[in-house]
């Protein structure tokens, strides 16, 4: 916030605490609806000051005209929090490099150039232009852009990513953590209970004894808005009987408190640096849940059931990958007795 603004520019936080601008000048008294400091600002003061009512300096619609009328639509109210939360980010990184560019003026050059600036994070790319073709396709149905206009965002690729995502945990992984985090630290507490649930670290932080009954964990998954029970896997069981019974939560900060997610995450980070296991990360331990239930000879369904995938594709990726170790296992097994003789 600067500390002097023009002549007759002054700043106060509205009833949602943000920070708003109005022109006062004698009786007169206007918001302004531009943000300090660009060329719709600097328009909008000019047109003030010659005596212009606000409809005038408004000019034409702009990206950031686009941006708050999307954050107080009904999609947008209507999206998980979380989801609010990134939206909300996004949408300020983009006001801050097009907000005033005229939305008649946008183009696929623009739209490339704003995700490009982030292609050294390829999924943060892809989600501003995800974000870019919502918000353009919603500019056409109200107006703000014409219907004759194609949706600029819709003629930029997104960035191909060849990559599985987050590292899987694997079986040594498990165990070089287990060495270091013994049976009833919070860090085996952690790990057991993502591990033989398969929850997201979102819901992971929630859970407690509350969740447990008649030998089943249910488990609300924020992400789908679903419910799911688990039968209480043994081991994921012992570590559970030797907490309290007093506390909502299972997993506590070092005051207390329940974890956010971001804290876990970065508790999680911790206690696997400490183990040397800078490549693995809380999400993994999501996938190996999965793959262990895969290569015990789960279902697609079956491991669905446990880890709550809506759609097969990312399940089918486990179960795929153990049915071809068990094929080729049997087809070494064959080769190596082609004629399939006794064996002495």
């Amino acid at each position: 916030m600067p500390r002097r603004y023009p002549p007759y520019v002054s700043a106060y936080r509205d009833r949602h605490g943000k920070l708003r601008l109005r022109f006062r000048q004698g009786k007169k008294q206007f918001a302004i609806k531009s943000k300090y400091g660009n060329s719709a600002f600097e328009a909008e003061y000019q047109a003030l000051l010659s005596g212009q009512a606000p409809q005038s300096a408004k000019g034409p619609a702009t990206f950031e005209t686009l941006a708050r009328r999307y954050r107080r639509s009904t999609g947008f109210a209507g999206l998980r929090e979380s989801t609010k939360q990134n939206y909300r980010r996004i949408l300020d990184a983009l006001c801050e490099v097009i907000g005033d560019v005229p939305l008649a003026s946008m183009s696929p050059g623009i739209v490339e150039q704003v995700v490009m600036a982030k292609a050294d994070a390829p999924n943060a790319a892809n989600r501003r232009l995800k974000l870019l073709r919502t918000l353009f396709r919603q500019a056409q149905i109200w107006g703000l852009m014409s219907a004759k206009q194609e949706n600029p965002a819709m003629l930029v690729d997104p960035i191909k990513i060849n990559t599985d995502g987050h590292y899987t945990w694997t079986e040594d992984d498990i165990a070089r953590f287990e060495k270091v985090h013994p049976e009833g630290s919070q860090a085996r507490l952690a790990m057991s209970i993502m591990l033989h649930t398969g929850v997201r670290r979102s819901d992971c932080i929630k859970m407690g004894w509350q969740h447990v009954r008649n030998g089943e964990i249910t488990v609300w998954q924020t992400k789908t808005g679903k419910a799911i029970w688990i039968p209480l896997h043994p081991t994921l069981k012992a570590e559970l009987d030797r907490l309290p019974k007093t506390n909502m939560t299972f997993l506590l900060t070092s005051f207390g408190k329940p974890f956010t997610g971001n804290g876990f995450g970065n508790k999680v980070r911790a206690w696997c640096d400490a183990a040397g296991l800078k490549h693995c990360s809380a999400h993994g331990l999501r996938k190996a849940c999965a793959s262990r239930l895969a290569e015990a000879g789960c279902t697609d369904s079956e491991v669905m059931a446990i880890t709550g995938h809506t759609t097969r594709a990312e399940v089918t990726r486990y179960t795929s990958k153990a049915n071809q170790k068990a094929l080729a296992r049997s087809a070494v097994v064959k080769l190596a007795n082609p004629f399939g003789e006794p064996k002495e």
